[in-house]
């Protein structure tokens, strides 16, 4: 999932999940398989509606759809709740957080929104300007020296000084 929503516009619901389905090894089963992630997004009830009439959040559910649709092992999401409003966010983080017992994948997010990391990841690489800072458990993580002041400084820039 990229950080802008890509749909096919002037597709349903329906064939925009159905047009990964076609590129699996298995496509057998393929419509109970476009139902179930359907289902599990939530957009399940209108299927036949048109891409380009959803919104940002119905676009990203759409896009999770599609990922997660033939059972993958991974699933690479760069800042997947960029633009949704608060509600919107803490909706997509609980399908994030619902993906790994729906089909057993396990999700590689980059990200800014560090109250999202902190509720959906285990695991953390900093990274700054390409250079790992910290790797490990999400709160250990964060509360790197490294990381703190890489970050403490960029937000507070010259007032860090004085705090």
């Amino acid at each position: 999932m990229f950080q802008r929503a890509v749909v096919i516009e002037t597709l349903s619901v329906w064939d925009n999940v159905r047009s990964v389905v076609d590129n699996l090894p298995r496509s057998h089963g393929a419509a109970e398989a476009i139902e179930r992630a359907l289902a599990f997004v939530g957009l399940d009830r209108e299927p036949g509606r048109r891409a380009d009439t959803l919104n940002l959040y119905e676009r990203r559910a759409l896009e999770l759809a599609r990922a997660v649709v033939g059972s993958p092992m991974l699933i690479l999401m760069d800042e997947p709740a960029a633009g949704l409003n608060e509600t919107e966010t803490e909706r997509f983080r609980q399908l994030m957080t619902s993906v790994r017992a729906f089909c057993g994948a396990h999700i590689l997010l980059v990200d800014h929104d560090i109250s999202l990391v902190k509720a959906t990841c285990s695991e953390l690489l900093v990274l700054n300007l390409g250079r790992k800072l910290a790797h490990g458990l999400t709160e250990d993580a964060l509360s790197d020296p490294h990381v703190l002041d890489a970050y403490l400084d960029a937000y507070l820039g010259d007032a860090g000084e004085d705090v």
